[in-house]
């Protein structure tokens, strides 16, 4: 009897690849095949350097993933009808019919906006026959009135039921979705007041290493940043694996595979300081930079003098300080 190992070493060889794991995402794999030229190599570590010019620079990045404290979602809404009277009542229907199911949520009148955007007549042309001549003629066939439903809540949680609310009374497009803080000065207030603190501390460990950076003279300079989430989105094709290895000479039908967006947070990288940091929804990232600048007295720098002759020809040093 014959024993045939050669299938099963071929299988364990199979076994053995290593297998690309999952925990990355399928974004970022195809974000690097489509721009292989743009895979950005190894990042290297922050590594220390001595400052040149008696200088000492201190840098303090903070980040802060915010949850809105409300949101402003925009419906567009367009209606077309043969009048002006008809047209406007055929739009008033269906905005009434929205906002009296948003009143049902608790979302009041006080909280929707109603912005004209345009009242537009709709032509088509008409034949005008002429005894040598044909001509196309404008004439009015009806109206277009176009509208925004701006609508205020404070849960994200209502987001689908304003939805299935603007549906139904065949309201269908989302323009954008805002989101706002309401107390703004206070977060970057606290995160001021953050960065302050481990900034000190700073200070506190240098006085210990370098004594005179106590007398040092210093510049101070500070930034505030915001990231929406409407600025976070990325585009995202679903992936799948292909057996077309396996169809050689066969007809072979791609499968559609959609286009998405998903939210991809500001990563944190970079930043000393992070309140919140596992993002898990969408949410306001609010960014405050604080440089500090140590300028040191050189000790082999010559020392400055001045002079002035006087009437008698006689060299006299002058202190200017």
């Amino acid at each position: 009897m014959r024993t045939r190992i050669l299938p099963l070493l071929a299988a364990l060889a199979l076994l053995a690849q290593p297998a690309n794991a999952q925990h990355s995402g399928n974004w970022r794999g195809q974000a690097e095949r489509s721009n292989p030229s743009q895979t950005p190599a190894e990042t290297p570590f922050a590594q220390a350097g001595i400052p040149s010019n008696s200088l000492i620079e201190f840098e303090v990045n903070a980040l802060a993933n915010l949850p809105a404290d409300a949101y402003v979602a925009i419906f567009s809404l367009q209606q077309v009808g043969p009048d002006v009277e008809q047209t406007e009542a055929l739009m008033a229907e269906r905005v009434q019919g929205f906002a009296r199911e948003l009143a049902r949520m608790g979302i009041a009148g006080q909280d929707l906006h109603i912005d004209l955007v345009s009242f537009l007549p709709i032509y088509e042309y008409e034949v005008e026959k002429k005894v040598f001549s044909r001509a196309y003629v404008e004439v009015p066939a009806g109206f277009e009135l176009k509208k925004n439903v701006h609508v205020r809540f404070r849960s994200a949680s209502l987001m689908d039921s304003v939805i299935r609310a603007a549906a139904r009374n065949q309201i269908y497009d989302i323009a954008k979705v805002d989101y706002f803080l309401d107390d703004l000065d206070a977060h970057y207030d606290s995160l001021r007041a953050e960065a302050y603190a481990l900034m000190e501390r700073k200070l506190e460990r240098l006085a210990r290493l370098v004594p005179e950076a106590a007398q040092a003279h210093r510049v101070l300079d500070e930034a505030l940043g915001m990231f929406l989430p409407e600025d976070r989105y990325r585009e995202y094709q679903s992936q799948g694996a292909s057996a077309r290895a396996l169809l050689t000479g066969k007809t072979i039908v791609a499968a559609d595979r959609p286009t998405t967006r998903f939210y991809h947070a500001y990563p944190y990288a970079g930043f000393e300081l992070v309140r919140n940091p596992v993002v898990l929804e969408p949410c306001v990232q609010l960014t405050y930079s604080l440089k500090l600048r140590l300028v040191l007295d050189d000790p082999n720098q010559a020392e400055t003098r001045h002079y002035l002759i006087g009437a008698d020809g006689q060299l006299r040093e002058v202190k200017l300080d």
